[in-house]
């Protein structure tokens, strides 16, 4: 993680739900689940880049949980299933994680856009049911 202004000094990090992720606060952790390189902006906003390397990416944010060109393809990648929540709206995402041989676990999470939900299923596979999120994303 690296900051655009270093003389912030320390950031303050703060415990979330996955499940209650959303916003700036969810496309960093889906960064740092996807093991990409993250840069917060003075602005709050969060890039990525490939190999460290911020000089041609500062004119788009990395947003995966509104951009389906962003999160799209976490979609195949992570092996994420969508369905639509008839009852209230919103989007169920489902993902299996092996538990032994011929064995798995179904695991769920919702969101308000299929695009969140993905995003909440990449970063509960990868970082767990609970992250910590700077607190200049919340």
């Amino acid at each position: 993680m690296t900051y655009e202004d270093d003389d912030k000094g320390g950031c303050g990090m703060e415990t979330v739900e996955t499940r209650e992720l959303e916003g700036k606060a969810l496309d960093w952790c889906v960064a740092i689940s996807v093991r990409k390189s993250v840069l917060i902006t003075k602005n709050g906003c969060v890039w990525t880049s490939k190999n460290n390397v911020y000089k041609d990416v500062l004119d788009y944010p990395w947003n995966p949980s509104s951009n389906w060109g962003h999160g799209g393809p976490l979609i195949d990648k992570y092996g994420v299933s969508l369905t639509p929540i008839c009852n209230n709206g919103g989007y169920m995402a489902e993902w299996d994680m092996p538990t032994g041989f011929d064995d798995y676990d179904v695991f769920e999470v919702t969101g308000d856009t299929a695009l969140i939900a993905v995003c909440r299923a990449v970063v509960q596979q990868n970082l767990g049911f609970e992250v910590e999120v700077p607190e200049e994303l919340l």
